[in-house]
């Protein structure tokens, strides 16, 4: 069971990653709908101009922050899984 959910926390960010780089790229979602790919492509669109910096900061600070988060879970419970950890 410990294994399954460390694979899917794993799994989580990477899925989230894989859309952000395939929108960005322009071949995943379309423009129209809101998507961490389409905000970054937005925002470096519009990274130029110093009063518009933040529209690439927030998304990619948000893609961080989720990234890092299920990285932090899935140690935790790769930790709790492993029974050399655990002493007697």
């Amino acid at each position: 069971l410990l294994t399954t959910v460390v694979g899917l926390i794993v799994a989580i960010p990477s899925a989230i990653g894989n859309e952000v780089f395939v929108t960005y790229i322009g071949i995943g979602l379309p423009t129209d709908m809101p998507s961490l790919g389409n905000l970054v492509q937005a925002g470096r669109l519009v990274m130029s101009q110093p009063n518009l910096r933040y529209q690439l900061l927030f998304p990619t600070a948000v893609l961080a922050v989720i990234t890092i988060s299920h990285y932090i879970a899935g140690n935790s419970f790769a930790d709790a899984a492993d029974p050399r950890n655990h002493t007697v």
